[in-house]
């Protein structure tokens, strides 16, 4: 029994076709891909060079607090709305005053905030500006008991605390957003120390700030 193949013309091309329209297809989507996965890799190496160059600034701040040339001011800053970043700012320490033209600065978080009319919760909170606790010095509480059960205190400082601040101005590939390390610091009271001599600086908190 004879089976008849009929050939039929222009079938053989429009295969050929179909195939090379897949190929196609197949080859915009790993290009896609790829240069989806490229860009990513560009951005997190630049990200990374943004966090590495905060790391230097924090460390360039740890620098300078270990220094004597930072002096803490013994007296209670007390501080409003309107002075409050100029009051309790001590390094940079050279003018213009405005935090924004600084990428660097240390805060002496031993203040008193004096409550003011002019106080505005949408200004206080916008740009850089972000709200952060005072400080208590750590003391140290010697106690002698008196006569009749009275007990003397005498208190000895023992460290300070700061907070470092280095930003950041990112470029439109991340939106024009600002990237922000605010670590806080502890130093031994200075009063301790020699200007010869290096202050032992610890880290207790670190915050990575976008906004």
């Amino acid at each position: 029994m004879k089976f008849l193949m009929i050939k039929r013309r222009g079938v053989s091309l429009l295969n050929v076709m179909v195939f090379m329209v897949f190929a196609v297809m197949l080859t915009a989507q790993v290009f896609f891909f790829a240069k989806n996965a490229a860009d990513d890799v560009a951005d997190e190496r630049e990200m990374m060079m943004y966090r590495m160059n905060l790391d230097s600034l924090v460390d360039e701040a740890k620098k300078k607090l270990e220094g004597s040339s930072i002096k803490h001011d013994k007296n209670i800053v007390s501080a409003n709305y309107s002075n409050f970043y100029k009051k309790i700012k001590v390094w940079p320490t050279t003018t213009p005053t405005d935090d924004s033209t600084f990428p660097l600065t240390i805060y002496d978080l031993h203040y008193d905030y004096k409550y003011s009319a002019s106080f505005t919760p949408s200004a206080w909170q916008s740009g850089d500006k972000k709200v952060f606790a005072a400080m208590p010095p750590l003391s140290y509480d010697k106690q002698t008991k008196l006569s009749n059960d009275v007990i003397s205190h005498d208190y000895t400082v023992t460290n300070r605390y700061y907070l470092i601040r280095a930003w950041v101005q990112l470029p439109e590939n991340f939106y024009g957003r600002k990237l922000m390390y605010q670590v806080l610091v502890s130093r031994d009271n200075e009063d301790d120390k020699k200007d010869y001599e290096s202050h032992n600086v610890e880290v207790l908190s670190f915050q990575e700030v976008w906004f």
